[in-house]
Formats: structure tokens, sequence, C-alpha cells
């Protein structure tokens, strides 16, 4: 479908479908939206009455590191120094500015994603359905009543994706830039949205790729280019800071305790020739622990020195070295197993809870509100196989392959670099699966009318 199709100016569109009509329904999606999150969120905080839980503490010593001028071990800077500004605010009431602030961005986020879905299909009821999909989805709106990053990550993905999107319709620089800046704030949000560089790379390709092809010459071009290795720049300048005050160079030391509870629940960690550690977990499970529990306890032992975090760097990297057929299959059997165990997120003790038989079913469908991350996989495999096929046809659907591109990649990073936090990892993706099925109903509807228009006009002069 053409983008003159897509845009919404104002103007009948050639679907036939006018736009002021479409606008008209966005109302109605907010309000339904709204009030489901109202009611949802009334009832888990006065359930629960737990919004500040055990990793929400991390952020505020996190913020104390930060401001005595260097970088905190586990955290990245932003989320903390947000906490940090609201206490400021108010000390007393912490908890609820925080999370008011994170419903109000929310709630910003569901015009966003209206607006996403409008640049793909002109089809009132899919935009006003995607909204309020969107708006009601359980797991999006479950972390906006949570002082963790899961809340700002999704509505930060839905700006970057709408830009880029933008971006690819009218190759504004401006869009551009804005998107390689919010990759920047994204990651240091939450290291795990590092794949944000590797997508916005991939549409400066594109868009390379046009500048060449129509002979585009202007100065403004090299914007986004110094732009993006700035933010590099940043990035791997805050990785050496926290080489040189902590020891680790990374983002957050937090994927390399990750990697270490999966050796261990993997049961390969007897691989690995450290006999202090080795020691160490054995006397855990030999004291009645769970292989996750004695992995924890373990890493917090081996925290107050760079060598000793190295110790455990080093113990994870010989332990998968040694046994990479084994740990393969335990991250595939964990990938699938966390995919069809619908997971319910609990309030009270931050815990995660499996709905009832679902480690019997093979696939769990899940429902329109709560994505099932198998689905998700399912979902970005039809899309790469449309996108393909479309391509075999000399249709380039680069704004569809951008999106696809962004669960894809955070389903990677998941995968790759923290299944023991998976399913909060996850969340970002359910958002996205829902806009790729929302844009390809939108694309088989437009080639409907198409085609009844253009049966149309062959039969008119025939009357």
């Amino acid at each position: 479908m053409s983008d003159s199709m897509r845009k919404d100016d104002g103007k009948e569109h050639k679907t036939g479908v006018k736009s002021s009509k479409i606008k008209d329904l966005f109302p109605l999606s907010f309000i339904i939206a709204f009030v489901f999150d109202l009611i949802y969120g009334f009832f888990y905080y006065r359930q629960f009455n737990a919004i500040s839980l055990y990793d929400t503490a991390s952020y505020f010593t996190a913020a104390d590191n930060i401001l005595k001028g260097h970088p905190d071990l586990l955290r990245t800077p932003v989320y903390p120094l947000f906490l940090h500004i609201c206490n400021k605010i108010t000390s007393e009431h912490v908890n609820e500015l925080s999370v008011g602030i994170q419903i109000a961005v929310f709630y910003i986020s569901i015009f966003i994603f209206f607006r996403l879905i409008s640049l793909f299909t002109s089809n009132h009821v899919i935009r006003a359905a995607g909204t309020i999909f969107y708006g009601c989805m359980s797991p999006v709106a479950g972390f906006n009543f949570l002082m963790l990053t899961e809340s700002f990550s999704v509505s930060g993905m839905v700006l970057f994706a709408y830009l880029l999107v933008l971006f690819l319709r009218e190759w504004k620089i401006r869009h551009y830039t804005c998107c390689i800046i919010l990759s920047l704030i994204l990651t240091l949000l939450r290291p795990s949205s590092v794949f944000l560089f590797v997508v916005a790379f991939i549409a400066g390709i594109i868009w390379l790729v046009r500048i060449i092809s129509t002979k585009q010459k202007a100065k403004r071009n090299i914007i986004p280019p110094v732009c993006f290795a700035l933010c590099l720049a940043v990035l791997f300048g805050y990785m050496e800071m926290n080489r040189l005050y902590n020891g680790f160079f990374g983002l957050s030391y937090v994927s390399e305790m990750n990697k270490f509870y999966d050796v261990v629940q993997a049961d390969i960690w007897q691989g690995a020739t450290d006999p202090d550690i080795c020691y160490t977990i054995q006397s855990k499970l030999d004291e009645g622990e769970s292989p996750l529990a004695a992995a924890i306890d373990t890493a917090s032992l081996y925290m107050d020195s760079p060598i000793e975090r190295e110790q455990i760097i080093s113990f994870s990297k010989e332990a998968i070295s040694s046994n990479r057929s084994q740990y393969a299959y335990y991250l595939a059997k964990k990938v699938f197993t966390m995919g069809y165990s619908n997971m319910e997120y609990n309030l009270s003790n931050d815990s995660y809870f499996l709905k009832d038989d679902a480690n019997k079913k093979l696939l769990w469908p899940g429902d329109l509100m709560d994505f099932n991350i198998n689905f998700v996989y399912f979902v970005v495999l039809l899309s790469f196989i449309g996108i393909t096929a479309a391509a075999i046809k000399k249709k380039f659907l680069k704004s569809e392959l951008i999106i696809t591109l962004i669960i894809a990649g955070q389903s990677a990073v998941n995968i790759l670099a923290g299944p023991a936090e998976f399913h909060r990892l996850n969340v970002p993706c359910y958002p996205f699966a829902l806009l790729i099925v929302m844009i390809w109903a939108g694309l088989a509807f437009d080639r409907i009318i198409s085609s009844k228009s253009g049966s149309e006009k062959e039969e008119a002069p025939q009357k």
C-alpha cells in the first residue's frame, strides 16, 4: 500500500474512509482504556497495597551513588534519577507520585500508539480496536503500578517506533535524530533496550540508500551520523566509568548475575574449575535451597570486590564453554516453557505464578489482552514471511520491517542475555505483537477495498 493511502491529513483516503470519522473514535477508545486501567489499578492496589518492590530499593541506592559522581554497579542512571527527583518533591508520597507519573506517561503513549496504527491503516475499526487492546493490556497496565522500569520502557519504545516509522514516511531529519537520542535514553533506563541502536542503524541504512538513489545533497544530512556517534560515545563512556569505579566494563552487572543464575539452574556449574564457588553452591544446595536460591545467595557473596565479581564472570564463561550443547538445550527449553506457561504477576511479593495446568499445554494461545510470548514468536515469524513475500514481488515494506525488528531484537536480547528475567523482559514485546497483528489486518483490509474499487471502475463503463 502506498504511503499516500496511509497519511491522515484530514482528506478522504483512497479507501473511502474519512479521517474525521476515524478521529471521532479515538476519545471512545481512550475512555474505554482509561476506565479499564482505573478499575484494574484500583483492585490491584487495594488488594496488595505494594508498589515498592525488592528492586525498588536498589534504584534509590543507585541514585545516591550516581549523585556522588560514579555509576552504580547494578542500575543504569535514568530510573534511579527519576525516583530521586520524585523523592525530593515529596518523600512521604514518593511511591504514589512516581506511579502517578508512570500512569500519565502511559496514557500519553495510548494516543501515540493510536497515531502509530494510523500510519499503517485507514480502517477506523482496526485503529480503535488496537488502541483499546493496547490500553487494556494487563501485562503493561500492571507494571504501571510498580516502581520498576517496565512502564517507562514500554511507553518509550512506542514513541521510538512512532518516530522511526514517521521518519521512514516523511524523511524528516528531526524524527530520526530524536530516535537516536531516545535509543540512548531507553538503554540507560533499561540495558536490554540497547538493540534499539541496531534498529535505528538499519533505518539509517535505508535512509542512506534513498539519499544515494535520489542523489540528495544537504548539509543537514550529517546531523544523524554525528548524533549517532555522540550517543555511542556516551554509552561507551558510561561503560568505561563503570570499569574505572566498579571494575566491570558494561552497562549493568545484573546481566552477569542473571547468566550465573542460569548456569546453576542448567546444572552445568560442575564444569567450572573454581573450587570456592563450586563448594559454596553445593553447600547451599545441601542446605535444601533451590538451584535459583543457591545461585542468588552465592552471587551475593562474590560482589564485594572487582576480583570476586570477575570470579563469577569467569565461572559462568567456563561452565558454558565446557557444556555448550547442554546450556543451549536449557535455554531453548526455558524460552519455550516460559512461552506456553502464561504468567500472572503478583504485586504482593514480586513473584510470578503459573496458571493451573499451563505446563500440560503445548501452546497456550492467550487472549487478546494478555499476549503469550509463544504467540509473539509466531507473529514475528509470519510477519517476516509476509515481508519476504512482498520483497519477492519488489515491494519493500520498510515500516513493517522496522516494527518486526523491534520485536525480534527485544526477543533476541531476552533469550541471549536475560533468561533469568524472562518474564519482565518480555513485557515490551506484547504491544508490538498486537501492533503487527493490526498492521497486517489493516493491509488486508486496504487491499480488499482497493480490489473492490478497481472492480467497480471496470464495471462502470459497461453499465
